[in-house]
Formats: structure tokens, sequence, C-alpha cells
């Protein structure tokens, strides 16, 4: 087991077993990556912006794509992050 600092109200976490990268999404608009290096040991790689209040998401291990809903503008969006 290992502890790294991320953003503030995780609310989802999702692992991409062909990447090997965890995202952990918060409500203060981010998404904390990480790359699994061994079984207990993680890189965090970076932090992507979102939006506040983002703080679910899906991610599609096929295509490696992470879909967040977000409120842009009052309009409900979906972001797509991917390699």
């Amino acid at each position: 087991m290992t502890t790294a600092p991320i953003g503030e109200r995780v609310d989802a976490a999702a692992y991409d077993p062909g990447t090997k990268l965890v995202f952990q999404s918060t409500g203060g608009g981010t998404i904390a990556v990480f790359h699994q290096d061994s079984a207990d040991k993680y890189s965090l790689l970076e932090n992507v912006t979102t939006n506040p209040g983002s703080k679910t998401m899906g991610l599609d291990p096929k295509t490696h794509h992470l879909f967040v809903p977000a409120n842009l503008g009052g309009q409900f969006t979906i972001l797509v992050f991917g390699q």
C-alpha cells in the first residue's frame, strides 16, 4: 500500500490495465494521473485540469479515453481526455 498527495474531494478512481495508469478525479477540478511502476509503487505523471465540480469520470480501457461530465457556462458537456 502507498499514499500520494492528490486534489480535494476525490469522487472517482480508475485503473487502465493497458497503460498501467491510475486516474483520480476531484471536485476541485483536477485529475491526478499516476503510473503503476510496480505492485506497490506509483509515480505522479501530471495533474490534468478539468472543471471545478467535475468529480466523476468514466474510462474506456479499449480506447484509453477518460470521459468527465462538466458544467461549462450552464451547459452540460462531456470532456474527453486521451493519449
